[in-house]
């Protein structure tokens, strides 16, 4: 998960130093870097509880595989399968992990352009 650090940045605000960056862009995207971080992590915890709300379900409703019981053989697993599967609160899970996954994937594409941006705006600012 995204653990963000921002006491350079923070320095860089603070201190005023940011004013000695020229260049605007990136003075606009090192000070909404936080903002940034801050919503990866937000979908990135989403996802997380997403998960492990679907884990803690299915443990609760399925065997675990790894062990045999007297009343864990193939046919009984495939019944509780069939059970499980058809669960609406199961399916409701499964859905709304797919659209947290897709939020996440959007958001860390759009942090990724943005620290891509940022580098390359301090590559020029070097020069």
């Amino acid at each position: 998960m995204t653990n963000p650090s921002y006491g350079v940045i923070n320095t860089l605000i603070s201190s005023g130093d940011i004013n000695l960056i020229q260049n605007d862009s990136l003075k606009y995207l090192l000070t909404d870097w936080k903002d940034q971080a801050g919503n990866l992590l937000e979908n990135e915890t989403i996802l997380w509880n997403g998960c492990l709300g679907l884990g803690s379900y299915y443990t609760t409703n399925y065997p675990d595989n790894r062990y045999e019981w007297f009343d864990n053989n193939e046919a009984s697993r495939k019944e509780l399968y069939k059970k499980v599967t058809s669960d609406m609160m199961f399916r409701n899970i499964i859905i709304g992990l797919e659209g947290a996954f897709y939020a996440a994937i959007s958001v860390s594409d759009k942090t990724t352009k943005h620290l891509d941006r940022i580098l390359e705006l301090l590559e020029e600012e070097l020069k």
